[in-house]
């Protein structure tokens, strides 16, 4: 498990305004956010060939009702 530089536990949007964001700034893709990346990976999953459900699947993605 990861923690917070105090040792606390480490948030969401803590990561994300600290950490995420000015990294993806520092390399030109300000307003990038972790979800973009997870639709990323599974657009890349399908178009190489992935099965549509296994990708569901491996990301968790609730299913249709």
């Amino acid at each position: 498990m990861f923690t917070a530089p105090n040792g606390g536990p480490l948030r969401n949007t803590n990561f994300r305004s600290r950490v995420f964001a000015p990294a993806a700034a520092s390399v030109g893709l300000a307003g990038l956010t972790p979800h973009d990346l997870r639709h990323t990976a599974a657009s890349l999953a399908v178009t190489a060939g992935a099965n549509v459900k296994a990708v569901q699947r491996i990301l968790g993605t609730p299913r249709r009702r």
